[in-house]
């Protein structure tokens, strides 16, 4: 909660509040991206963002 408050200004009481605003962020970051092909983050947020980019869904096949 430290970290996201020292990198955004943003503070609640709550954990799940924050987890909230941080997916909140990184669905803002990729919207950006993918409407403009630019976006200015710090190179931690863009190794999150890249990260999310780049996962591919585990799909459990049925027996």
């Amino acid at each position: 909660m430290k970290a996201v408050f020292n990198a955004f200004g943003y503070e609640h009481r709550s954990d799940n509040v924050v987890d909230a605003y941080i997916l909140a962020r990184i669905s803002f970051a990729i919207f950006v991206i993918q409407e403009t092909g630019e976006i200015n983050l710090t190179v931690n947020q863009s190794q999150v963002v890249q990260s999310v980019l780049q996962e591919t869904p585990d799909v459990k096949k049925k027996a």
